[in-house]
């Protein structure tokens, strides 16, 4: 609707309920004031139900077979509904082809904008089978799962319906380990899942449009590593290697304009890459001292251009495309890069003393993909400034005769109050100037009593 503004941008209530009043507002054919602006409610209303089964046999000492069963079915109901007139009788909309001229003028409480439900069925099933040796392990799965959506919309002339033919997906995986010694083994895995595509890339429940050939995702994941645990238990530790690629994404969101207009995006055929190194150790090397430590350092980042298709939230028949540039591009909104380490102290029976640090790094602000329609613009979202960060933990159970266990902790986050930025979303230059930043929290604390029987 339409609304009254403030020299600093906010809305003027006042304004706008003296707008709903004023003459101009008055409809003669209603008999009453007809809204420019209202305050809306959107409504999403779900109720899922579903089996979840499965069936484990021993073959033998050494083998093991598993098979399970997945049926889902989902239903969703949205629809926006008149919340306040905000001083009118009524607010006129022609969103309901089924409507008749009175039935336009919406009172408090009715549905205005759109009306539909979307219905999932959804069937799975998967059969796994290990074979342990006496120095080796391998596993193989195999899963296939069906989808059927469904939508219907009541705000269409008869309240038509949209039905997906079912799309197959299937998940192959496979891997093993090997023990080289009491104290050391290697493990590997490998998979491929073909994915069925999101309902959104299936049907488009606001333009009322079915898509007869979705693509599935596809998504290739290798990993390998070693394992250590030494005799003496003086330390243990793990290091992999990871590789997952993923193609033909989806992906759906909504964006809203510096003139207040919400567009609803659709983003087919992303790709993404995700690899990397991770490490976790931890050594104790007297009885009241521990030391863990991890480690992780990747590198993700989207493939390809893509093309989007958009339309306004409140006229989604108006669809447009545009082409979305970010090829190279650093995934954001998760550091890259990660340390870890916590030193814990046990210096009497049920009392425990920990210190934790840990530093966040290579991390990219969220960018918005509908911004990067530009080709000449191919910088990388900002970067958000590094940090490092200590917290202090520590606990005692109270040695008392109780038929009660009381245990008392204390904990202190951001131990040394370090300034520091959480989240971030990437702005139109792409740096500190115009990203939108999350300060972290300062110096926080608290204290506890845990009482358990």
């Amino acid at each position: 609707g339409h609304y009254v503004y403030t020299s600093d941008g906010h809305i003027d209530w006042d304004g706008v309920i003296a707008m709903n009043t004023s003459p101009d507002a008055y409809d003669s054919t209603f008999g009453g004031y007809v809204a420019k602006g209202i305050i809306r409610n959107s409504v999403n209303r779900h109720k899922w139900y579903g089996v979840i089964s499965k069936l484990e046999y021993n073959l033998s000492d050494n083998l093991d077979v598993l098979f399970g069963i997945d049926w889902r079915n989902f239903e969703a109901k949205h629809w926006r509904e008149v919340r306040n007139l905000l001083g009118a009788d009524a607010y006129y909309d022609k969103s309901n082809e089924n409507w008749s001229e009175m039935e336009r003028y919406r009172r408090l409480g009715d549905k205005f904008n759109y009306y539909f439900k979307n219905h999932v069925s959804w069937i799975g099933a998967f059969a796994q089978s290990e074979y342990r040796g006496s120095n080796f392990t391998i596993y193989g799965t195999v899963g296939a799962s069906q989808v059927k959506y469904k939508h219907t919309n009541y705000f269409k002339k008869g309240s038509p319906s949209l039905e997906s033919d079912p799309i197959n997906g299937f998940t192959i995986k496979g891997g093993g380990s090997l023990l080289l010694s009491k104290e050391l083994s290697l493990y590997a895995n490998l998979g491929y899942m073909s994915k069925v595509p999101i309902f959104d890339n299936v049907i488009s429940d606001r333009e009322f449009t079915l898509n007869k050939n979705p693509k599935n995702e596809k998504i290739i994941g290798f990993e390998a590593g070693a394992l250590y645990q030494s005799s003496t238990g003086l330390f243990s530790g793990s290091a992999n290697v990871y590789y997952t690629l993923w193609k033909d994404r989806g992906w759906s969101l909504t964006y809203t304009s510096a003139n207040n207009i919400t567009y609803l995006y659709n983003l087919t055929g992303v790709d993404a890459r995700h690899m990397g190194v991770e490490f976790e150790g931890t050594i104790k090397p007297v009885d009241i001292a521990e030391l863990n430590v991890s480690a992780s350092i990747g590198d993700w980042q989207w493939l390809d251009d893509v093309t989007g298709r958009f339309s306004p939230e409140d006229n989604p028949t108006e669809v447009k495309e545009t082409k979305i540039y970010i090829k190279g591009l650093k995934v954001g909104d998760s550091p890259q890069i990660t340390l870890a380490g916590t030193l814990w102290l046990y210096p009497m029976k049920g009392a425990k003393l920990g210190v934790v640090g840990r530093y966040a790094g290579k991390y990219y602000a969220n960018f918005d993909p509908t911004r990067r329609t530009d080709p000449n613009d191919r910088s990388q979202p900002w970067k958000i400034p590094s940090f490092t960060l200590f917290d202090l933990h520590a606990s005692y159970r109270i040695p008392v005769k109780l038929p009660v266990k009381l245990e008392l902790s204390g904990h202190v986050f951001n131990l040394f109050d370090t300034y520091y930025i959480s989240d971030a979303s990437d702005g139109k230059n792409h740096d500190a100037a115009t990203a939108r930043v999350f300060f972290g929290l300062p110096r926080t604390w608290n204290l506890s009593l845990d009482i358990s029987f």
